[in-house]
């Protein structure tokens, strides 16, 4: 029971987070993943992404881990794609499976992007 916890913890906010920050958390926790699930996660983020403050940092982590888990749990496809990109106000997350699918009409109202306020 200790090592499940652990391990749940762990997942849930890696140190490597803290310490190397949000791309090599991402990248570290992709290949984890692709090995334990045998979804193939193909990763486009740039590679001088930098650091995000610590609590969007945590945040995204965790958006991105909840839709893998979402692709491993429903998609029934061995793919998924993230994609990341980032200017001074902006910061843009996209997530793709080739699984069925949400109705066009929900995802319409979706955004993924998230705006500093300058």
């Amino acid at each position: 029971m200790n090592k499940e916890v652990r391990t749940v913890s762990y997942l849930l906010h890696p140190p490597l987070l803290d310490e190397a920050g949000f791309a090599s958390a991402l990248r570290w926790y992709a290949e984890g993943f692709s090995q334990r699930s045998k979804i193939n996660v193909e990763l486009e983020l740039p590679e001088d992404f930098g650091r995000l403050p610590q609590g969007w940092e945590i945040a995204i982590f965790r958006t991105v881990q909840e839709c893998l888990t979402n692709i491993h749990r429903y998609s029934g496809k061995p793919m998924a794609r993230i994609r990341l990109a980032r200017s001074d106000s902006q910061l843009c997350l996209e997530v793709q499976d080739k699984g069925i699918g949400i109705p066009p009409e929900k995802t319409a109202r979706s955004n993924r992007c998230w705006y500093s306020g300058n």
